[in-house]
């Protein structure tokens, strides 16, 4: 008897040694895991810079995450048409990722032959903190995304920056 009970002890044993290791060896530790989607808004935008004289040669993001649970962003130099009928931006979180989306819509004559460069706002509320990644896709980027990871473990804020070698950002 002591000897079935011994082996079921180790195969306890071992299996709860196994369990242990495969939670320690998760790809996403340190990421949160929620069930829910949530969704911001962009609340304000800065028009068109095409043509001052000041604009640098990147695209940055200034972000500020709060104590009330409300991560801003600012997005600072993101093309556009230059003349859309309307503009904006979809920004979800779906688990440890935060998603904008920037868009645009235009009358029946269709945009403009320019772009131009904006400063676009956008707000996440009831965010819990956590470490989160972000992923901005802009228009007119020949397919290059704005990828960083935000660690939101308090009230926190920073800087971003990415280098834009084309038009609108040089040469106009």
């Amino acid at each position: 008897m002591w000897r079935h009970t011994r082996r079921w002890l180790a195969v306890l044993l071992v299996g709860s040694g196994l369990l242990l290791l495969g939670c320690m060896l998760d790809d996403s530790v340190g990421l949160p895991e929620y069930d829910e989607t949530r969704t911001g808004d962009a609340t304000s935008r800065i028009g068109c810079k095409a043509y001052v004289s000041t604009v640098s040669p990147s695209s940055c993001i200034e972000y500020e995450y709060a104590a009330d649970r409300c991560l801003r962003i600012r997005h600072i130099d993101t093309p556009f048409n230059c003349c859309p009928e309307s503009m904006g931006a979809d920004v979800e979180v779906n688990g440890a990722y935060i998603t904008i989306t920037l868009w645009q819509e235009f009358g029946p004559l269709g945009g403009c032959t320019c772009l131009c460069l904006f400063d676009m706002e956008y707000e996440v509320r009831d965010l819990p903190m956590g470490t989160y990644i972000l992923d901005i896709n802009e228009a007119y980027t020949m397919g290059e995304k704005i990828r960083t990871t935000l660690v939101l473990d308090g009230p926190a804020g920073g800087t971003r920056c990415w280098e834009r070698t084309g038009y609108p950002w040089v040469g106009f």
